[in-house]
């Protein structure tokens, strides 16, 4: 029952927030990929649309080695990348960051620590990288969820 229109509607409200081009990361699950290669390839609701070159069909790698592919919506451009968390029970939900308002912050810098000759260390282990790293969001407004029913 999702159409086009709606769409638009939804993509306009994930854009809003969008100061750094109008583009954002969506963490998908595997049936959030499937749903937008079906209706963008093979006479869903986007290609009837008249809407063309939505979905691009070249998978790209980013920096990280994650496999993505470009949605561009009206409003702005979407990285697809599937993401092995969100399948299961989530395998319908995309998690939509702004990579603007994500990062990680560095509370004391990554060390690596030997203990090799003394036994003092707090949990036994002799060898260890040891950091106080976490992950930050600023703006939570600029980020979303998305579950396809």
């Amino acid at each position: 029952t999702y159409d086009y229109d709606q769409w638009v509607d939804d993509s306009e409200q994930l854009f809003r927030f969008t100061p750094m081009g109008g583009r954002k990361i969506g963490l998908c699950g595997s049936k959030v990929i499937s749903f937008w290669n079906k209706v963008t390839t093979t006479g869903g609701f986007v290609k009837n649309s008249g809407f063309s070159g939505m979905l691009d069909p070249t998978i790209r790698r980013d920096g990280l080695g994650f496999n993505f592919k470009y949605l561009e919506t009206p409003h702005g451009t979407l990285e697809l990348v599937k993401a092995p968390g969100l399948d299961g029970p989530y395998a319908n939900m995309m998690i939509i960051l702004s990579p603007e308002n994500v990062g990680v912050k560095v509370f004391r810098p990554t060390k690596y620590s030997t203990n090799i000759k003394t036994e003092n260390a707090y949990d036994g282990i002799k060898d260890e990288y040891f950091s106080d790293l976490g992950l930050w969001m600023n703006l939570i407004e600029t980020h979303a969820a998305m579950v396809l029913s």
